[in-house]
């Protein structure tokens, strides 16, 4: 790291002399503030206690060439994790729309997706297994069964109530009328 170069596993050397080298880590990710009882108590501040933290996992050497470590808020807003389904969904619906397709994705739906993910308890990482499993893997088996086609709109949404099913809805809208699920194939509507 003095030098900034980097040799890989096959002998082939980057260089990174000006570049930010940015690492993340869960390091920290359950540590809260602990204050002291009484008026001489000492508060330790998240700083401090990360910091310790980073000393116990990594080597001297390590954390002596870090510049510095960045503490990032825990997303705690649905309109964070909204933002992220869009990041996500966006590529997909682009894909559909290449083939005439379009897709109204209701905020409900993402709504749906983000509480299927934050009763997991780890952050943003489910929400892309989450997105395959409740839009992508039923879009594509409706795509197979022929529920739609170019020129449709895939209308998404959540079920109404908890007892609807477990699994986003789906309306297929065509130009000349409206097509409810894939014909013939039950489970093109009842995505788990």
């Amino acid at each position: 790291m003095d030098d900034a170069k980097l040799k890989d596993g096959q002998g082939r050397v980057a260089n990174f002399q000006n570049c930010y080298v940015v690492m993340t880590s869960n390091i920290g990710a359950t540590i809260e503030e602990v204050r002291g009882i009484g008026f001489a108590a000492e508060t330790k501040t998240v700083e401090s206690q990360r910091l310790d933290l980073i000393k116990q996992v990594f080597s001297p050497e390590f954390v002596g060439r870090l510049d510095e470590a960045v503490d990032f808020n825990d997303l705690s807003e649905m309109k964070d994790f909204m933002k992220i389904i869009d990041v996500h969904l966006a590529p997909q619906i682009e894909d559909l729309k290449a083939h005439n397709i379009n897709v109204a994705f209701n905020d409900n739906a993402k709504e749906y997706i983000v509480n299927k993910c934050l009763k997991e308890k780890l952050g943003a990482r489910p929400i892309k297994k989450a997105i395959e499993t409740y839009f992508q893997t039923p879009v594509s088996e409706a795509f197979c069964a022929e529920a739609f086609k170019a020129g449709d709109t895939i209308v998404v949404s959540a079920p109404e109530n908890d007892n609807a099913g477990d699994g986003l809805t789906f309306e297929y809208k065509g130009p000349e009328m409206l097509r409810l699920g894939a014909p013939k194939k039950e489970k093109a509507l009842n995505m788990n």
